[in-house]
């Protein structure tokens, strides 16, 4: 499944890389910020939709997510 190598912490650190509030985040993609606010603590996992959302505005892709799956993993 696409989401299972995204952490809580992946998903923050991406945002804060891209220099981006949750606010601004929710008006670029219109994922809600509550959304997202429990996707970056673990509380809820991505659906796929709102995954590609993200990393699309991130400017990941999802082949760039899967070839760096294995690599992510084994960072602590």
């Amino acid at each position: 499944m696409i989401h299972t190598s995204y952490s809580a912490e992946k998903l923050r650190s991406l945002r804060q890389r891209a220099m981006l509030s949750q606010r601004e985040v929710e008006k670029m993609t219109g994922v809600a910020r509550p959304t997202l606010s429990r996707l970056e603590t673990g509380k809820n996992k991505p659906q796929t939709r709102v995954l590609r959302r993200l990393l699309t505005l991130y400017a990941i892709s999802i082949r760039t997510n899967e070839q760096q799956e294995k690599i992510w993993q084994k960072q602590p």
